[in-house]
């Protein structure tokens, strides 16, 4: 008995010492996350990209606030050096992701009998320099790669 009231002491000790909790972070605005699109597609510009796609994970929470962790299925932020980013997606997961997006984006989605590395890239000009996030597999990788064999992929 008398060492678990000498356990107690301690702790309420150690309690009266510790700091206060801190302040909750800044709220991340639309406009945060924009100039973080903007200050990668500067980068773009000035390393000779055309664009940067970003895999689902911690990179596409920082671009547009997304909470989605990888999975076998693509969902994807592509940042041209210039203009509005898109998002590619499976289709069933569309009102998913808009729920969650914190920026303006053009949203594109693939049908499960569709090339999803096609779709994210239909409409761009072909004999890009494409920037790839560094957490995509290099099965992803690979397929962009057969996909649109005239970009070049680093």
């Amino acid at each position: 008995m008398a060492a678990a009231l000498f356990l107690t002491s301690a702790c309420y000790t150690g309690l009266s010492t510790m700091a206060d909790i801190p302040a909750r972070p800044p709220f991340i605005d639309a406009a945060a996350f924009m100039q973080r699109i903007g200050r990668a597609q500067s980068k773009l510009v000035l390393t000779g990209f055309d664009a940067l796609i970003v895999n689902a994970g911690d990179s596409l929470r920082y671009f547009c606030g997304v909470p989605w962790q990888p999975t076998e299925r693509l969902v994807a932020l592509i940042i041209p050096a210039s203009g509005m980013p898109s998002v590619i997606c499976p289709h069933f997961e569309t009102g998913s992701l808009s729920a969650v997006l914190k920026i303006k984006a053009d949203i594109r989605t693939w049908e499960e009998d569709e090339n999803p590395e096609n779709a994210a890239l239909k409409g761009f000009p072909t004999r890009m320099r494409i920037a790839l996030d560094r957490e995509f597999t290099l099965g992803t990788v690979n397929r962009f790669r057969r996909s649109n064999p005239d970009n070049t992929y680093e």
